[in-house]
């Protein structure tokens, strides 16, 4: 959002992320990430981690997307720094084709990686129908257990929240179409 609207951020100002692909995002269009939540991935994470790092009160522009909750703007709020939260994007599925969701229904598809709670919304709005041996993973344990309210059974949760670490959890299984992934 910051570079769609191509904002500058003053040198003196700090970027938090608050998960691995956020900051690559953010780094990728030359914005400099000065933290990443080491431990937990999420809000309050992020918050628990600013409070312990930031002693004296801050000003905090603290973006969200439309369906996350202010925990960030709340916590630091709370622990007495300036906070100005603001709904900076909106998640918006987009609709799969009708192969995809053929091949999906069919078995064909041999993993579905979630990466968010809102794409595991996704998953199952699109995919009512989902066959056992279809893998799915989840990119982190919150992911996992935002999947499993929305009745996904997600069979494998990456170590780290990001998308290599995701994708290295789901390579050690035994695919049963991988050999036809690119087929006609």
């Amino acid at each position: 959002m910051l570079f769609a609207h191509r904002a500058q951020v003053p040198r003196s100002t700090k970027i938090a992320a608050v998960g691995e692909t956020t900051a690559t995002a953010l780094q990728a269009v030359g914005y400099e990430v000065t933290l990443v939540p080491e431990q937990d991935n999420s809000a309050e994470g992020m918050a628990q981690q600013l409070i312990a790092l930031e002693k004296e009160p801050r000003r905090i522009l603290a973006l969200r997307s439309e369906i996350a909750k202010p925990v960030l703007s709340r916590l630091l709020s709370e622990a007495g720094h300036d906070v100005h939260g603001v709904v900076a994007y909106r998640t918006v599925g987009v609709p799969v084709t009708e192969r995809i969701r053929r091949d999906v229904e069919n078995g064909r598809i041999n993993a579905i990686l979630i990466t968010s709670g809102s794409v595991a919304e996704q998953v199952r709005e699109q995919f009512p129908e989902i066959p056992d041996e279809t893998l799915l993973a989840a990119i982190g344990p919150r992911t996992a257990k935002d999947a499993e309210r929305a009745g996904l059974p997600v069979s494998v949760v990456a170590d780290r929240q990001t998308v290599d670490a995701l994708i290295e959890a789901v390579s050690h299984f035994t695919l049963p179409h991988a050999a036809d992934e690119f087929a006609p």
